[in-house]
């Protein structure tokens, strides 16, 4: 054997242990929700927590029901921004789900960013509405 030979082999071993997983990766993140927009069906509760920089604290629950075709809509919602509690009801909402299980929704007024479960039992979203901070989940007890 010469060293050419050896060396490419070398080369070819690592290129497969290194590129070789991220392909296996990719192919199945694409997998995970392959039925998009149909995952996100059913009646969620969701709750949250977070801060309005300058204001205080604001947390959140409601039930929110996703149609599995983009479109939903907040049945009811109690916020609470510093100890000044809120209603909201009959919201409309949208949302996308990705095929990698990443997506966006918008409930009235507030933008998402969410991850959703493959089975779709659980949603982790974040507020991305400039001057808010807040997180949470989405648990599906109906379909």
């Amino acid at each position: 054997m010469n060293l050419i030979w050896n060396g490419n082999l070398f080369a070819a071993a690592v290129l497969a242990i290194v590129v070789a997983p991220q392909f296996a990766r990719a192919d199945s993140d694409v997998k995970q929700c392959p039925m998009q927009n149909a995952t996100m069906q059913g009646t969620y509760v969701t709750s949250g927590t977070g801060t309005i920089p300058g204001v205080g604290a604001i947390t959140t629950v409601g039930l929110v029901v996703y149609n599995g075709d983009g479109t939903g809509l907040l049945i009811s919602s109690t916020t609470s921004v510093n100890g000044m509690s809120s209603t909201s009801s009959n919201v409309p909402a949208t949302f996308t789900v990705n095929r990698d299980c990443t997506g966006q929704k918008t409930i009235g007024k507030n933008n998402f960013n969410f991850v959703i479960t493959p089975d779709g039992g659980t949603i982790y979203w974040i507020i991305t509405n400039a001057g808010i901070t807040i997180s949470g989940t989405g648990v599906r007890h109906g379909k």
